[in-house]
């Protein structure tokens, strides 16, 4: 399902609107009192991110108002949720610069066709990511909380994507298209705020930069955070079929349920993809912290609310506690001073995202919780 929406009637009443949002603003990334926009630095990184909610929100509030709730409630849902999201974070960001408030260019140039809001989510989610991960731009707590806003939006855009039945990547010529046209704007108007976006990066899905682990070995080899999450997503891997073989047991219907063996298969693949995943860093030249037999019990009550802290051993309870772990062992490395360290803490929470996801756990939620 596609809608066009004419943006150019509205300008005026989302400038209006965004001075509205951006002056109830204040969050844990810093306030909307500054007089002008930031140029460099995490101040600018966290301004993109910022008119990215907004210009989101509306967008979607827009879309919104042209669903027929009766004949698709999904689209209706997907929207409505899309647009929760997209304040929450805005929240937590802390609003855009005051200048933004009088510039609707960003917002008149957000995609207009629901395919396009999914890529351009996709795509300023890894803009915002690999802001996180350049120690010049972002100190540990800041990329911490950069990458967590940015993996919700990444996570809400899939989500879209799947309501609508979208591909992830359709409406990435139309993306690409939005950063040529306003990096041209932006070079006849230098004061012009653009979606720090590349069109090569778009078209070719490059925007997040790759992890090279041959030229990063000594890196590797140095970073204790590394080390650390390569222990914890082993024991998460051993845990993983052991814990949900105990809950499994006493499912109704036993290993003979279908659903019961799908569940088990999961686990064994998610078993796999985190071991392979921690030799391969091993293999690379990182540190080995792991122990040689890792106790389930060590996961399962450490921290707060899970599942033997509420004496809740049901199979839900066990994968949304394995998938927090796991998922906070990514995040963990966004301590690192090191680029390549917090790509790789990156890229595994991308990963993991989807495949706790698909595994129906909800500690992925828990996991990135933005305050």
């Amino acid at each position: 399902m596609h809608i066009h929406v004419n943006s150019a009637s509205r300008l005026a009443g989302l400038a209006a609107a965004s001075a509205l949002m951006i002056a109830a603003c204040s969050g844990p990334l810093g306030s909307s009192s500054s007089s002008s926009n930031p140029s460099s630095g995490f101040g600018a990184a966290r301004d993109a991110a910022a008119r990215t909610e907004i210009a989101l929100s509306e967008r979607v509030t827009e879309l919104s108002s042209l669903v027929d709730a009766k004949r698709c409630a999904t689209c209706a849902d997907a929207l409505s949720t899309v647009s929760d999201g997209a304040h929450d974070r805005l929240q937590a960001l802390g609003g855009a610069g005051e200048a933004a408030a009088n510039n609707a260019v960003p917002l008149a140039d957000a995609p207009e066709k629901i395919s396009g809001i999914v890529s351009w989510m996709i795509a300023t989610a890894q803009r915002d990511l690999s802001h996180a991960a350049d120690p010049s731009i972002a100190n540990a707590e800041q990329a911490l909380a950069l990458t967590r806003i940015a993996l919700d939006r990444h996570r809400a855009a899939k989500e879209l994507a799947a309501a609508y039945t979208l591909d992830t990547d359709a409406g990435i010529p139309e993306v690409s298209a939005i950063a040529s046209r306003m990096d041209l704007i932006s070079q006849g108007i230098p004061t012009t705020f653009t979606w720090l976006l590349n069109a090569d990066d778009v078209k070719k899905q490059s925007v997040l930069p790759p992890v090279d682990l041959a030229k990063s070995a000594q890196s590797l080899a140095d970073s204790t955070e590394l080390s650390q999450a390569i222990s914890v997503w082993d024991c998460v891997a051993q845990t993983t079929p052991q814990s949900l073989r105990t809950s499994l047991s006493e499912a109704e219907g036993g290993a003979s349920d279908p659903a019961v063996s799908s569940t088990a298969s999961q686990a064994n693949a998610l078993m796999d993809h985190l071991l392979t995943r921690s030799a391969s860093y091993l293999e690379a030249g990182a540190a080995d912290s792991r122990t040689l037999r890792c106790s389930a019990g060590s996961l399962l009550t450490d921290g707060e609310s899970t599942a033997a802290d509420s004496h809740d051993e049901s199979e839900s309870a066990v994968r949304a506690t394995l998938a927090r772990k796991a998922l906070d062992a990514d995040l963990s490395l966004l301590s690192s001073d090191v680029a390549d360290i917090r790509l790789i803490g990156i890229r595994c929470a991308l990963e993991d995202m989807d495949l706790w996801s698909a595994f129906g756990a909800d500690g992925v939620s828990r996991a990135l919780a933005l305050t």
